[in-house]
């Protein structure tokens, strides 16, 4: 029998208090979700993983797969299909080849160090997010989303590469865009445009909006040309190379909502 005090004054713990690896616990968890018939969510979530167990990649998930939170630096033996989500914010991923090629729900990849889309989901049946991240392109993004589109927070030069077909908002705020070229012509949702300190022009921007139209402090922004023809909801312009008026904007712009360009 192991006494107290030996316990106390042992400078290693003894065996039978050694935690279990970490690798060991997440495939035993992988194991059970594959005998309970792959149903429902499988979450990884902030479980300290450099790399996804081989196991994974021949299973197919019935719900959301979450990997989030974790050290990855790629997506090596991503599941073979995911029914619904798909999150793998968070990490040190630098590539998405190896992602799924169709998510039906939302597709989560901020928060890493991506300097490229290059194996994005083709189609995606919810949000897709990859803000703040080292991207300089959009080439490789989905060909369409089913909901919002959110590049905002990285090293955007340019909307080459852009998804034609978004089902709601489209952002891309907090860049270094120089222009608006290669938009999205009808944004069904809301657009933002605010935080790009080199846009000087919005010529090449969305033509309608059937939003809200946001496009707040970018400091070399002098014109309002080129701004949608069709703004449904409202237009917020403050804080830019010039400060524009109310009447600038409706005389470029069928506006239904109200105009903001006071920042009040």
């Amino acid at each position: 029998m192991i006494k107290l005090k030996q316990l106390l004054l042992e400078a290693k713990a003894p065996s039978i208090f050694i935690p279990r690896r970490m690798e060991d616990r997440v495939e035993r968890m992988i194991k059970v979700y594959i005998r309970n018939g792959s149903k429902g969510n499988l979450s990884l979530s902030e479980m300290e993983l450099t790399v996804l167990p081989d196991i994974l990649k021949d299973i197919n998930v019935d719900g959301d797969f979450y990997c989030n939170g974790n050290k990855l630096t790629s997506l090596n033996n991503v599941p073979n299909s995911i029914r619904g989500s798909f999150n793998c914010s968070s990490n040190e991923l630098t590539s998405l080849i190896g992602a799924p090629s169709s998510v039906n729900g939302d597709f989560y990849c901020s928060d890493n160090k991506l300097t490229s889309l290059v194996g994005a989901p083709s189609s995606v049946g919810g949000d897709f997010d990859c803000v703040n991240n080292k991207l300089t392109s959009l080439v490789g993004a989905p060909k369409s989303v089913r909901d919002s589109f959110d590049c905002s927070l990285n090293n955007l030069t340019s909307l080459d590469g852009v998804t034609k077909s978004i089902g709601s908002d489209f952002a891309c705020s907090n860049n270094k865009l120089t222009s608006l070229k290669n938009s999205p012509k009808t944004i069904k949702g809301n657009f933002f445009c605010s935080g790009n300190k080199l846009l000087a022009s919005l010529e090449g921007g969305p033509i309608t909006v059937k939003g809200n139209f946001i496009c707040i402090d970018n400091v070399n922004l002098t014109s309002m040309n080129g701004m949608p023809k069709k703004i449904e909801g409202n237009v917020i312009c403050h804080r830019n190379g010039k400060n524009f008026n109310s009447w600038e904007v409706s005389k470029l712009s069928d506006v239904k909502g109200y105009v903001n360009t006071s920042g009040i």
